[in-house]
């Protein structure tokens, strides 16, 4: 086991700075977004380089409008875009399927102002992983 220091242990718990991170699925739950509708969160880890270890909250609306968000995140993971779906939800529970499996993808990570000036790290798009990236996540250590 290597060893780390306490600065970076904190320093892993710090926001992440902008840029791309090859990521998986730690843990999710649904809920519900602050206008009513259904919701889910992703925890992502980032797998490799500098960061890894830290992560990042993720939100995914289950509406019409907000769906589009999970279908980035799909065609990232390598589902077929003419995967037809008969809802959102559908759009949803595959989305969870993808990552429950164990797939990973890149996340691009920007930061933004939230109401109260406090700055926040944002994930904004989805990207495939490439080859060495996908062999690096399916080893824990």
């Amino acid at each position: 086991m290597m060893g780390f220091t306490l600065k970076e242990k904190l320093e892993r718990g710090a926001m992440l700075p902008e840029g791309e991170y090859p990521v998986v699925m730690v843990d999710w739950m649904k809920t519900e977004a602050a206008s009513g509708s259904p919701m889910i969160k992703v925890t992502w880890e980032v797998t490799s380089g500098e960061y890894a270890g830290s992560r990042i909250f993720d939100n995914f609306v289950v509406t019409d409008r907000g769906i589009f968000r999970a279908c980035l995140a799909l065609k990232a993971l390598g589902v077929p875009e003419d995967t037809y779906f008969e809802s959102p939800g559908d759009v949803a529970n595959t989305l969870i399927r993808e990552l429950k499996a164990g797939k990973g993808l890149k996340i691009v990570v920007k930061h933004r102002k939230g109401s109260q000036d406090q700055l926040y790290a944002n994930v904004t798009d989805y990207l495939p992983l490439g080859e060495k990236e996908e062999e690096e996540a399916d080893v824990p250590f």
